[in-house]
């Protein structure tokens, strides 16, 4: 009659100690689960500060060529509106003549400015090919 008590009793041990292991299982894979989302999320900021990086880079290199260049895009744009505004009042308060001989005039800073533009959508085009790239490559290394 004894072994079967102490049987019982040891049974109860490991009908608790079973229990306490299933409680530690459960909050085990809640830390897991937990891990994985918030590995997720690293991964996910990571590739928006590396797209925000991007951007900065690129920002930053227009940001230096207009500062290179004499004249700021709006004044750029104040004086050719204004130069058109002028051959307008001019064209309509003068014989027919003078409009007919009138031509209109468009500052070459306009010209060229587009012309410059035109040059860094080109390099920004290919910058961000290469910055896409660069991450493709690092991405896929993070990975293997």
């Amino acid at each position: 009659m004894q072994s079967i008590d102490s049987l019982r009793e040891l049974n109860s041990k490991l009908v608790a100690e079973i229990a306490e292991l299933r409680k530690e299982n459960a909050k085990l894979k809640q830390i897991i689960e937990e891990n994985t989302e918030r590995d997720v999320r690293v991964e996910e900021l990571e590739q928006k500060n590396t797209e925000l990086e991007a951007r900065l880079a690129i920002l930053e290199q227009g940001e230096k060529v207009q500062q290179c260049d004499d004249t700021p895009v709006s004044d750029i744009t104040d004086n050719t509106l204004n130069s058109n505004d002028t051959h307008e009042k001019s064209n309509t308060s003068n014989s027919d003549i003078y409009q007919d001989s009138v031509i209109p005039i468009y500052p070459t800073e306009t010209i060229s400015f587009a012309s410059q533009s035109d040059l860094r959508r080109l390099d920004e085009k290919e910058e961000n090919e290469f910055l896409d790239s660069m991450y493709k490559e690092q991405r896929n290394l993070k990975r293997q």
